[in-house]
């Protein structure tokens, strides 16, 4: 950090492609400016871009993590607005729990029309009745119209609300009315940490998210298909492409943690094939993160 002793403040760099070569462009750091607020901000322990918007997770910032909205605008990354407790989009003292990890996992779609939609992972999150790290996700429309941004969002929990299944770990946005999380922690039958997906659907007949009962349906996909096994943590990580509707689930635990990766196609109930590393030893963790891009490369 800018004091030359704080640590794990965390920072994000931007780089940009020319004519082959990859240039660093721009060090986002600590977004509010001045030294971080406990030492343990964790800025930039998930990204994503698309086209002009940044999201950057800091999950251990302040008392239950913040997540940072970017633009890019006259050749710069400009921050735009920050959620969390207290912040530019902040959610209610009932609506979000301290060390809940707001911004372990982000995902970011851009709708069109001067809109898109963020994906944040809160898998820390207690619910009522005991049910503590069960886990939420929170989804926020942002808007840019009239030479100005607006923010409205929802909050959605899991299906199958469960102590410790950690909701939140993954996600990916399916296309511009599909967000997918994971719950890796999610115990099945007889099987615990077998892991869970989520998908949260918009209801088109309601144009925007609302942060009073937002217009998010939940359709519990579970393993998709997968058979249960002890600590696979199935959905540690995901990624989709839009275009071609693959799909690329990680369960790091599967085999005595060797690890599996399992691709999907469109309808997601299929599996296309089950992947594991050609020499894996217990504890490889093959799967714990994963990214797929096109047709030709995952």
């Amino acid at each position: 950090n800018s004091d030359g002793t704080t640590v794990r403040c965390g920072a994000v760099h931007m780089y940009q492609l020319e004519q082959g070569t990859w240039v660093w462009k721009q060090r986002v750091a600590d977004a509010r400016g001045g030294i971080c607020n406990s030492g343990t901000e964790e800025f930039g322990f998930a990204v994503d871009v698309k086209g002009t918007r940044l999201v950057v997770g800091a999950p251990g910032d302040g008392n239950a993590g913040r997540v940072h909205l970017f633009t890019y605008f006259n050749n710069q990354w400009t921050r735009r607005a920050t959620f969390g407790p207290d912040q530019d989009i902040s959610p209610a003292n009932n609506q979000y729990s301290n060390d809940a990890r707001i911004g372990h996992d982000v995902a970011v779609h851009d709708v069109g029309q001067g809109r898109y939609r963020v994906g944040i992972g809160a898998p820390l999150t207690n619910f009522d009745m005991g049910r503590s790290n069960a886990g939420l996700v929170y989804i926020i429309d942002a808007s840019f119209q009239n030479n100005a941004w607006s923010y409205d969002w929802d909050l959605v929990g899991s299906q199958s609300i469960q102590s410790n299944a950690s909701l939140g770990t993954s996600m990916t946005w399916r296309d511009a009315t599909r967000l997918w999380s994971g719950s890796p922690y999610y115990s099945r039958q007889n099987d615990t940490n077998t892991g869970a997906i989520d998908e949260f659907i918009y209801n088109t007949a309601s144009d925007t998210a609302s942060s009073n009962g937002g217009p998010y349906d939940i359709n519990g996909l579970g393993l998709a298909g997968q058979s249960n096994s002890d600590d696979a943590f199935y959905a540690y990580a995901m990624a989709s492409d839009e275009a071609t509707n693959w799909i690329v689930v990680g369960a790091p635990g599967k085999n005595n943690d060797q690890g599996m990766t399992y691709v999907m196609d469109s309808n997601f109930a299929v599996s296309h094939q089950a992947l594991a590393a050609p020499s894996t030893d217990n504890d490889d963790s093959f799967g714990i993160t994963v990214d797929i891009c096109s047709n030709e490369r995952l």
